[in-house]
């Protein structure tokens, strides 16, 4: 059924309605369209005014169409009716070598793509989003070149996910500033890309790259260079990154990825399944300490380590309860308290400069008989007025850990001369000695160190274990 005329640039295009779909066919009414009957392929033939066979210098014009299709050849034939009625108002000269080239870059240029996703015929357009119909109307003029359907928006780029999701997860400061460094790697390795370019291989490549080219503390090494330029560069003499950080990389990456994947903005976490095996374990990197560099620590050099109160009490605190250097850090005193008759480290959140590490870091850590054998208390009530326990400020990056842990580490290392060893060896030495006393269960052993319970839920202190029997196995720490 014919529902609509349309004045075309060269001819009447008749739109057809058949299914829903959109038809286009060129009119009939083509004057000057021959069609040969032993080749079947469509001439133009037509005739030069008597006034004007002088001064074109010939009585017809002739040529073939190149098609024997009647739809082309009539777009064809109204294209060369134009030129040659032109010539005609002009009283010009004809080229028939010009004319055959006009009806080849017809061809070659009737189908005219547009930025916006439609195409031209000749000047007439069609719906961008509708690519049925488009195929339907070449088909139907004769033009079998392939359509390309309205190309994809790219989407997001991976630094706006990135961007998103530390808003949504807010991390601390520290936590912050490491994360925004990885994610830059990834983008720097990557031309920041888009989402829909992001794959499996993308990630696999990732992993290669940092894994055998980019060395340990790249950027303070190369700070002026992106991870592309360092990733390019001879690191033969270097240390490269060890599989801890590689797999703590990917972690991080993984994250962005699964926020993503959690709010549809991409298909799958690509990262998952990509991490490396780590051959060297938790326990070959950070050791206990020995009983000689503890008594070197709390022996020799004690005259040395009790002219600094804050000093002299974290690292007793440290190797006494296993507790992590920010968790000291961030006492206040009124943490220090009695609970069913028994001391305690009272480990919370409950101030904005506090955090807790994990689901079971919230807890209560029995205060061993060592400590206040030592007159802990009497120290703790000396600082009662203030807002935290220890003197060490707060970094606005790196949070507890910043200003404790150097001087920690540098009275570790270098007053003591225990150069392989650093404040977190504590945490191993209490758990080492805790493992090895077969009267401590391993839930009690994550218990007072903090660990997540595997397998198990539980609540804000209400973990099935009394503070008598944390102490008890507290207790069991004798060096």
């Amino acid at each position: 059924m014919a529902v609509k005329h349309k004045r075309h640039l060269f001819c009447t295009i008749l739109l057809y309605k058949r299914g829903g779909v959109l038809l286009y066919k060129a009119s009939k009414k083509s004057s000057y369209l021959y069609r040969n009957t032993t080749s079947s392929s469509y001439y133009f033939r037509r005739s030069v005014p008597s006034s004007l066979r002088s001064s074109i210098g010939r009585n017809e014009i002739s040529c073939s169409l190149r098609t024997d299709n009647k739809n082309k050849a009539i777009l064809i034939h109204d294209m060369l009716t134009l030129n040659v009625n032109q010539i005609f108002i002009n009283g010009g000269n004809i080229s028939m070598d010009d004319l055959k080239k006009s009806i080849r870059v017809f061809e070659a240029n009737s189908i005219t793509r547009n930025p916006d996703g439609s195409f031209e015929i000749q000047g007439f357009k069609s719906d961008p989003n509708n690519v049925d119909a488009e195929l339907k109307m070449l088909t139907a003029l004769g033009f079998n070149q392939p359509i390309q359907s309205k190309p994809k928006p790219k989407g997001i780029k991976f630094s706006e996910l990135a961007e998103k999701h530390l808003k949504h997860a807010q991390p601390n400061p520290k936590l912050l500033q490491q994360d925004e460094a990885i994610y830059q790697i990834f983008i720097e390795l990557f031309d920041d890309p888009y989402l829909s370019d992001i794959d499996h291989m993308t990630l696999t490549n990732f992993v290669e790259i940092i894994q055998n080219n980019i060395p340990s503390n790249a950027k303070k090494t190369y700070p002026t260079l992106t991870a592309k330029q360092i990733s390019k560069l001879n690191h033969s003499n270097k240390p490269m990154m060890s599989s801890h950080s590689v797999n703590k990389y990917l972690g991080r990456i993984g994250v962005v990825f699964k926020y993503g994947v959690n709010h549809g903005l991409i298909d799958a976490n690509y990262a998952e399944g990509k991490r490396i095996k780590n051959f060297e374990s938790a326990r070959d990197k950070k050791r206990p300490f020995t009983n000689k560099e503890l008594n070197n620590l709390f022996g020799k050099n004690n005259n040395n380590l009790s002219k600094k109160p804050d000093l002299y009490w974290l690292l007793y605190i440290g190797s006494y309860s296993g507790m992590r250097l920010s968790e000291i850090c961030q006492l206040q005193p009124q943490d220090i308290r009695q609970v069913d008759g028994t001391w305690v480290f009272d480990i919370n959140n409950n101030h904005k400069l506090k955090s807790c590490k994990t689901s079971g870091s919230k807890r209560f850590v029995p205060i061993h008989a060592k400590l206040l054998g030592l007159d802990f208390i009497n120290f703790v009530d000396g600082r009662k007025n203030n807002e935290f326990l220890f003197g060490w400020g707060y970094h606005d990056k790196n949070g507890w850990a910043h200003y404790s842990g150097k001087s920690a580490n540098n009275f570790i290392k270098k007053t003591c001369g225990i150069s392989e060893q650093s404040f977190h060896c504590f945490r191993h030495t209490v758990a080492d000695c805790l493992m090895k006393n077969r009267t401590v269960s391993k839930e009690v052993q994550e218990e007072i160190l903090g660990h997540a319970h595997e397998g198990q839920s539980y609540g804000r202190y209400g973990k099935g274990f009394s503070v008598e029997e944390l102490y008890d196995a507290i207790d069991k720490l004798d060096y």
